[in-house]
């Protein structure tokens, strides 16, 4: 009964982790498209000699996506290796009990 226990803390801890590393992700790919389209933006201003837009603040919002983004993925990876310890502690006690 305990290897299911341990087992079932595994696998919720590995979703969490695993659910936590793709919304960190989606961070990361959000403010990286956002960087992207504003610089598209001025090499099409400066090619068609417009008025080139002044982006501000683009520093300080990717500075700080990454950084909120760093510390849930070294959360989710943390929840991810203690979900492989957990599966591997309810493999072990499982076979014990065989």
């Amino acid at each position: 009964m305990f290897d299911f226990v341990l087992s079932l803390v595994g696998l919720v801890s590995g979703l969490v982790g695993a659910l936590i590393l793709a919304f960190s992700l989606n961070r990361i790919v959000e403010e990286l498209v956002l960087a992207f389209e504003s610089t598209d933006t001025t090499l099409e201003a400066l090619i068609s000699s417009q008025h080139v837009p002044k982006f501000t603040g683009m520093d300080r919002r990717l500075k700080a996506g990454l950084t909120s983004a760093k510390s849930r993925t070294n959360l989710g990876l943390i929840l991810l290796a203690i979900s492989f310890a957990f599966q591997l502690l309810a493999l072990i006690l499982q076979d014990g009990h065989s």
